[in-house]
């Protein structure tokens, strides 16, 4: 994902790490371990990302600085997408989450009946989409 200022990428070590966009160099760096194969979102001055541990987690455009934490039922290899005041991802638990956007607050998970990888996409009508590992495309208002 590339802001104006950042460019931020996951990876296998565990690590979402900031660079610098003019010149690559290193803003920040933060993880736990867990491999970060989604793509962040971007909200509010927040990345919004989740690992192979269970968590999505929004940290600080700024200085990477954690400003909420959750855990789901399943890794989190999907991309998150913000809609309105929410971060929306799914996850190996075959869930898709939703999240307050301000203080990671949950909201009640819709159950997708399969595992995704998948991130899900928002259409032009607001309608959010989905796939799973089952092969079955979810549409949500």
């Amino acid at each position: 994902m590339v802001t104006d200022e950042l460019v931020l990428v996951g990876s296998n070590d565990g690590h979402m790490y900031a660079l610098a966009r003019p010149d690559g160099a290193p803003r920040w760096k933060v993880g736990d371990g867990r491999w970060v194969v989604s793509a962040p979102a971007i909200a509010d001055g927040l990345a919004i990302f989740g690992d192979d541990g269970d968590v999505v987690r929004a940290v600080s455009l700024a200085d990477g600085s954690e400003r909420w934490r959750g855990t789901v039922g399943g890794d989190v290899a999907s991309s998150a997408v913000v809609v309105g005041e929410h971060v929306i991802h799914g996850a190996h638990d075959g869930k898709v989450h939703a999240w307050r956007l301000a203080d990671g607050a949950p909201l009640p998970p819709i159950d997708a009946g399969a595992p995704m990888f998948a991130s899900p996409a928002l259409t032009g009508s607001g309608m959010l989409v989905i796939a799973t590992h089952a092969g079955r495309v979810l549409a949500i208002r």
